[in-house]
């Protein structure tokens, strides 16, 4: 039988081949199959279906049969359709007759649903809901599940929520409602998926529901009020069928963005939310995403993903605990995103846990603790607010975050644009191991500033982490890009050989205006370092410069730190322009600082600096600036190191270095042994006093 529209009032019987009736026909045909009489005993299968599964095609309609037994499971194993194999289409013989010529009708399944709704209904717990194959909720029509219902999805089976339609599965703290397996026992993807999905839509809605139960009516670019779905204290468990694109709970991306309340995700055979923005339908993003105060737990297999969102609406990721293996997650909204007061943790991840917001991010009060990952990466392109998290011993066990550029690090923060304030974090005993790989730079914490950001860190807590490595440098934090501002943190990691990389380069060139020059220092000053305070042991904590053919690591300023942590410090007044004045008795000053950056007096009004030879030598590590209206006096008898090729001292000012014939003032290598080239020596900048 092939597209052929009705198969009715037939006989078939005394069939001995395997199949009675074979059914084929295109996607846009259906055939109904109804009064028929089948009587094969020697058939395998009185009707065998043979085309496809289209979860948007309602089942087969072969009701009002008789089938030569009134046993519904005889019935069933005669019809090979879905239920054989996932791939075939259902077939609906239900009601069926009681006899060849017995007209009287029977549905043992009264409680099995699928095909497309076209009307409302609502499920109570003493309705006892069966769904296989596919379930549609079309535009217009609401499915309302009441508290304490159990919805059993056989194998492969979805419920699929039109644009326009909704489902209010609302359940409560002491009453929940149960999405599960029809199977027993049950086991992770027995089924497919809740599926919310783009659709005609009418342009008269009914009002939406909140998630508190009140009516909102938000604004879409369609005439009429939205209609959105809700799933509240709802547990959904073996869902996602494993090799299928799919979750237990998939949006793509509609107008009736559903809300998350209160659920509890788990045993899900491939991911447990998935949301995916349709390139074609960018008008449709007006809403807000909600997923608050869920649990998300056992992810059946740990090499696949626990959360993929990508959408262009706001999301709101609020109070969720992703617990027990979860494999993987990632946040991504071309909007703004807040993920704050959730738990992540004892998951093993495999993979970048990533959350990107191409609007403002909010990241706070987050609890990350007891995980074995990859590595955890955060991409803010509007600004971000990163603060009050907590995130401890964690291990961090990758071959590389980057093969390029041969990194591994733990956590990683990365700013395009805007500004970010990372203030009152607490990073502690976490663990990065070297597994192999290409690696050569390990890393706790890699923060990323481009030239349209900036980054305030404040009053963090990053103390006893620990790098396992056998090859490479090892350090808590590594500063990539400009405009950092990191005071008053205490950092402190005896387990990590540096507590500061730059990885900033520059290259010197007098022709580049020198504020270009400028941009790969980072200022690291008034942070507390530990209780080791020797002036002769804290640079130590610092990486060095490193040359490569005339290309420079940038230079850290660290001097001077604090003596006592943070949290120590007495209330601080604070000067006319914001800033805080910081008493001399809690900082220590490295006596052997090298000099870089804009040279500045040190008493206020004051235009001159004057280098005496007893407070030398004077080491110059990097370029040294003598700003317009600044003027450098050096002294008889003064010494003057360029502590690498690098350096340079580049004078806009004036500089004055009058020695003596008997008092020479030297400028000069530190090297022992001094070759032509060690460093780049004195650039007059064209200027009126030069």
């Amino acid at each position: 039988v092939s597209r052929v529209k009705y198969f009715m009032n037939n006989i078939i019987e005394a069939i001995t081949s395997q199949n009675a009736v074979y059914l084929f026909y295109e996607w846009e045909s259906a055939t109904t199959i109804r009064e028929n009489i089948f009587e094969n005993p020697s058939s395998k299968y009185d009707l065998y279906c043979g085309m496809g599964y289209d979860p948007l095609v309602a089942a087969v309609d072969a009701s009002r049969n008789w089938w030569g037994t009134a046993d519904d499971d005889v019935i069933s194993s005669r019809i090979f359709d879905f239920s054989t194999s996932s791939t075939n289409a259902v077939v609906s013989h239900v009601p069926y007759y009681l006899g060849r010529y017995n007209r009287t009708l029977y549905n043992p399944r009264a409680n099995f649903w699928t095909g497309t709704l076209t009307q409302n209904v609502t499920w109570a717990p003493s309705d006892n809901p069966i769904v296989f194959s596919g379930l549609v909720v079309p535009a217009g029509i609401m499915l309302t599940i009441l508290p304490g219902t159990v919805v059993r999805l056989q194998t492969a089976a979805s419920i699929i929520i039109n644009d326009g339609g909704a489902i209010i599965s609302r359940g409560t703290s002491s009453d929940r409602i149960t999405f599960t397996s029809f199977n027993s026992p049950a086991t992770p993807g027995d089924w497919k998926f809740i599926k919310f999905q783009e659709g005609p839509v009418p342009l008269s809605l009914p009002p939406c529901p909140n998630y508190d139960g009140s009516l909102s009516s938000s604004f879409i670019p369609l005439s009429g009020t939205s209609w959105c779905s809700v799933l509240e204290y709802s547990t959904i468990m073996n869902g996602g069928t494993l090799g299928l694109a799919a979750a237990q709970v998939i949006v793509k991306e509609t107008i009736n963005n559903p809300i998350i309340k209160d659920c509890i995700f788990s045993n899900t055979g491939k991911q447990h939310i998935e949301i995916v923005y349709q390139y074609n339908n960018w008008w449709r993003h007006n809403y807000r995403y909600t997923i608050m105060n869920n649990i998300f737990m056992g992810g059946a297999i740990k090499t696949i993903v626990t959360f993929w969102i990508s959408t262009r609406s706001p999301v709101d990721f609020v109070n969720n605990t992703i617990t027990s293996d979860n494999p993987y997650f990632q946040v991504e909204t071309y909007s703004e995103l807040t993920f704050a007061y959730n738990t992540i943790s004892h998951n093993v991840y495999r993979g970048d846990a990533r959350l990107i917001a191409y609007g403002h991010c909010i990241f706070e009060n987050n609890i990350i603790t007891h995980n074995d990952f990859d590595a955890i990466k955060l991409l803010a392109w509007a600004g971000l607010t990163y603060r009050f998290n907590t995130i401890s011993s964690n291990v961090w066990t990758r071959s590389g975050w980057s093969q390029s550029s041969g990194l591994t690090t733990g956590l990683w923060v990365d700013v395009e644009s805007g500004q970010a304030l990372i203030s009152n974090n607490t990073l502690s005993n976490n663990t990065v191991h070297n597994t192999g790989g290409s690696s050569v730079r390990f890393e706790i914490f890699t923060f990323v500033s481009h030239y349209r950001s900036s980054i305030t860190m404040k009053f963090n807590i990053i103390k006893d982490n620990t790098i396992v490595a056998e090859i490479g440098t090892c350090q808590t934090i590594g500063i990539v890009g400009f405009a950092y501002t990191i005071l008053y943190n205490e950092i402190n990691n005896p387990r990590c050989v540096f507590e500061i990389f730059n990885h900033n380069f520059y290259k010197v060139d007098p022709r580049l205006d020198y504020n270009h020059m400028m941009g790969g220092i980072v200022s690291v000053v008034k942070n507390y370092w530990g209780p080791d305070t020797d002036p002769q042991n804290v640079p130590a904590r610092f990486a060095p410069c490193i040359s490569d053919n005339n290309l420079f690591k940038a230079w850290i300023e660290y001097s001077p730190w604090l003596t006592v942590p943070p949290s120590h410090l007495p209330s601080l007044p604070v000067n006319d322009d914001g800033s805080t004045i910081l008493y001399p008795i809690y900082l220590e000053t490295d006596p052997n600082m090298k000099w870089s950056g804009h040279l500045a007096p040190s008493s206020p009004g004051s235009h001159t600096v004057i280098w005496p030879s007893q407070l030398g030598p004077y080491n110059i590590r990097g370029i040294l600036i003598i700003p317009v209206n600044i003027t450098l006096i050096i002294l008889p008898g003064t010494t003057v190191f360029m502590a690498s090729p690098a350096s340079a001292i580049l004078v806009y000012g004036s500089l004055i270095a009058r020695g003596e014939s008997d008092n020479l003032i030297t400028i000069t290598s530190p090297n022992s042994i001094r070759n032509s080239g060690d460093c780049q020596s004195i650039v007059f900048v064209p200027a009126q006093n030069n």
